[in-house]
């Protein structure tokens, strides 16, 4: 609402006048988050193959009593991408931040869903969803970005309700490694090898792991491998020297 009041040159004066009021409604409807982190808490922008990644998706509500509950608690993902890069979903959860429990979410196709209509939790009550996913070495590449949010829709015992709640997006981007996964320390030529003075290539009878290297960065990516005798072969006896 607004008044005016003045005067005019030629001395004609404006009687003190109000405007019409204007009232406009601001509703809280909470916050939705979604964080994506490795094991050990810090935050994964970046990942590699066969890491873990925990996401957690949070209702953080307006209410501060307790007089209130919740009616309907609803929490979908569209999961696409993590279904497209990831596998072996685990640890799928939701409570309250004070540890209540909730109804068990469900994963139906690329829908991951939370819907609890117990109408037993209070409204002061931060609702939180979480789970594991494995990113999946044979469906990522060097550069690949896995992302993924969240949609809330809430209702409160005093007919309030949430309306078209959308959490951040996340977002991790994989970074391609080359590495040995496993190599082996002991190579057995057989029992009655008789080495020749002559280059000759001896067929390995045994060996105790496998030579194995795991090349994750993309297409267009090369390298290249070298062994190097670190200490001469010799006799038993300590004869010979090759």
């Amino acid at each position: 609402k607004t008044t005016v009041e003045g005067k005019y040159s030629n001395g004609f004066e404006i009687p003190l006048s109000y405007s019409n009021e204007v009232t406009t409604l601001i509703e809280d409807y909470g916050v939705l988050e979604e964080s994506v982190t490795h094991q050990d808490g810090s935050v994964a922008d970046d990942a590699q193959v066969n890491d873990i990644l925990h996401y957690k998706i949070i209702y953080r509500t307006p209410y501060k009593q307790a007089d209130t509950k919740y009616t309907t608690i609803s929490i979908n993902s569209d999961i696409t991408e993590l279904t497209n890069y990831t596998k072996d979903s685990t640890n799928l959860v939701a409570h309250t931040e004070s540890g209540k429990p909730l109804a068990v979410p469900t994963i139906v196709g690329t829908t991951l869903s939370l819907n609890d209509s117990s109408g037993t939790i209070a409204a002061n009550e931060t609702i939180i969803v979480e789970f594991d996913v494995t990113v999946d070495a044979g469906k990522v590449s060097d550069g690949t970005i896995i992302k993924n949010s969240a949609t809330a829709a809430m209702t409160f015992s005093d007919n309030f309700k949430t309306v078209g709640l959308q959490s951040n997006l996340v977002e991790t981007r994989i970074k391609g490694v080359l590495e040995f996964i496993s190599a082996p320390k002991e190579l057995n030529f057989g029992n009655d090898l008789k080495i020749s003075t002559k280059d000759q290539v001896y067929p390995i009878q045994n060996k105790d792991e496998g030579l194995i290297v795991q090349d994750s960065r993309g297409e267009g990516n090369q390298w290249s491998m070298k062994a190097t005798l670190l200490k001469e072969l010799t006799l038993a006896n300590g004869g010979l020297t090759f």
